[in-house]
This record gives structure tokens, C-alpha cells and sequence, in this order.
């Protein structure tokens, strides 16, 4: 435990990005610089220094969201419109991201994470696959409760995984081990609600389906 250290610096100011990594790097994609940004920047995550330039996404975004497994990562649910486009990126490499597939809903402010191990085959048209998994999100005004999921070493698989104890948004970047996947807070209410934050903590675990099971709550 103990303060964060200063590593480097992204190649540009900005917020609101979807960020992922492998096991030696970690990729920032989208944001804010004061309008909509398509730079996707990397680091290696075992040094210290400035992001590199990646290459660029397919379309400016923010409130972009990602996840990934060993090799790809999935970048989706970006802009400050609603959108079901998914694309995706090689991580070793350094390229423009591609089209990936579609989400089932448009909707942005989701959270995302990912088992990155080969789990147990959840569809018919899934094999046993590392899954990435998007949960609620904010659509059509109002907050969404489905959780999607899509095989990552795919073209384009995506699923209905179940759905989140309560429709949420904006909620934290989600953590998870090789079970199970972990949604921290968010909003519960339309947006700009005066008590719309929540402090839920809920679960899914990677080789079920079903509806998400409450963790406990934030500090």
C-alpha cells in the first residue's frame, strides 16, 4: 500500500477513455481533448516513460470502454451518442483499430472487464473462449441493466450474458480474476439525478450466465 508514482505521460491531454492491456501492456484508446479523440497510446507496463503512439480508432470517441484477453482488446460504447459498434486492436502490435461486430443495445457509460483464460462455453456458438463482458450502460434516457458478452478471439460473437441487479451507468471500471467479474458503483437514476450515485458492489461469475449477485457496497 502506498501512493502512486509518477510514470509518464499520455501522448495527449484527455479523459474519458476506454483503457485494457496485456500482461506486458497497457493501451489507452479515445477521450476527451477538448472534443472527440481517436488516439489510441500504449505503454509497456514493466518500465517507466511516456506513451507511445498505437495508431488511431476507426471513429473520434469518449466515454469509450474496454476490455481485452492476452492478445486483442475490444474498445466499445464510445462517443457522446449511443453507439453498437465494437472494434478491436492487437496488442503486440501498433495499428489503427478494426470493426470487431455489434453490440445488441446502443448505449454508452458501461462498464467493462474481462476473463482472460478460457472459460466454459456459455452459447452454442461459443467455444471455450476468453470473454470480454460489458454491463448496463445509459440508453433511449434512461439506465440500462443487460450484460453482454463477446468471445474476443473472434469476428464479431456477442451474447446476452443476463443483467445487473439494478440499471446503472457511469459505473467504474470493472476488476475481475480469472471467475469472476466486479461492477463498482455507478448511477442508478436518469442522468443528472440529485441522488442518482449508487454504492453497490455486484459480481457475475465468468462461467455462468444469469443476473449479477451482490458483493457488498463501497467505503
Amino acid at each position: 500500500t502506498g501512493n502512486a508514482t509518477d510514470f509518464g505521460d499520455l501522448t495527449t491531454v484527455r479523459n474519458r477513455f476506454g483503457s485494457c492491456s496485456s500482461s506486458t501492456r497497457g493501451i489507452w484508446s479515445g477521450g476527451d481533448d477538448g472534443g472527440k479523440s481517436n488516439v489510441i497510446d500504449y505503454v509497456t507496463i514493466a518500465s517507466t516513460g511516456n506513451a507511445t503512439d498505437f495508431g488511431d480508432l476507426t471513429k473520434a470517441s469518449y466515454y469509450n470502454t474496454a476490455c481485452s484477453n492476452a492478445t486483442k482488446g475490444l474498445i466499445t460504447a464510445g462517443t457522446n451518442n449511443a453507439t453498437q459498434a465494437v472494434e478491436f486492436v492487437t496488442i503486440a502490435t501498433t495499428s489503427n483499430s478494426a470493426d470487431f461486430g455489434d453490440l445488441s443495445v446502443a448505449r454508452i457509460f458501461c462498464d467493462g472487464f474481462s476473463d482472460s483464460t478460457p472459460s466454459s462455453a456459455l452459447e452454442s456458438f461459443f467455444a471455450p473462449a476468453a470473454i470480454g463482458v460489458l454491463g448496463g450502460g445509459y440508453a433511449n434516457n434512461e439506465a440500462e441493466s443487460i450484460i453482454e458478452y463477446m468471445n474476443i478471439a473472434s469476428d464479431g460473437q456477442v451474447g446476452i450474458f443476463g443483467d445487473l441487479i439494478n440499471p446503472a451507468y457511469g459505473i467504474g471500471n470493472g476488476a475481475a480474476s480469472t471467475t469472476r467479474g466486479i461492477s463498482f458503483g455507478g448511477y442508478a437514476e436518469p442522468q443528472g439525478g440529485s441522488n442518482a450515485a449508487q454504492d453497490v458492489i455486484e459480481f457475475i461469475t465468468f462461467s455462468t450466465k444469469g443476473k449479477a449477485t451482490d458483493f457488498g457496497n463501497l467505503a
